[in-house]
């Protein structure tokens, strides 16, 4: 389903206003596994595109998260940004006002490409692609921001943001 989904994004990209900022943000989340309001509340002080890093704040968990960003986000940011108003905050933001109903681009996006989703459904499909391609469990949980609870093992696993860099490209 993920050529046909893509297709779709393409044509939101053609389709002009919002739209295309609608296909970012979707591209966004599902190359990076965030939940929604994370996207929706991405701002761009928290955005180092020479250090090729992103922070998340105040997420489900009540604590910041951060992670690399891979070439392909990177870019993406970059045309976001050029684009960007300069007194706008926040990333997925057209002009003056942020992102905040993306549901009727959603439903395009769905009658284009055949393909039904939600937003979160795009994090399910971060975190299985990323289990097919055999990153373990303890990274995958890493780039998810999940905490691993009573898990003893998942204590000793250090995990910083330097060695989930070659996973999240």
């Amino acid at each position: 389903q993920l050529p046909a989904w893509f297709a779709g994004l393409d044509y939101l990209r053609d389709a002009g206003g919002i739209a295309p900022l609608t296909a970012d943000y979707f591209e966004f989340l599902i190359f990076t596994g965030c939940r929604r309001r994370e996207g929706l509340t991405l701002r761009w002080d928290d955005i180092d595109l020479p250090g090729r890093l992103f922070r998340l704040r105040d997420t489900k968990n009540r604590e910041d998260h951060e992670l690399p960003l891979s070439d392909h986000l990177v870019d993406l940011l970059k045309g976001l940004q050029a684009a960007a108003d300069p007194d706008q905050p926040l990333v997925f933001a057209a002009g003056r006002e942020p992102l905040l109903d993306h549901r009727y681009w959603q439903k395009k996006l769905i009658a284009k490409s055949k393909v039904t989703f939600t937003p979160h459904d795009l994090r399910r499909t971060f975190a299985t692609v990323a289990e097919g391609l055999e990153i373990s469990t303890y990274t995958l949980k890493r780039l998810m921001n999940h905490l691993t609870g009573a898990d003893v093992t998942a204590g000793y696993v250090q995990i910083d943001v330097e060695r989930l860099r070659v996973p999240m490209q």
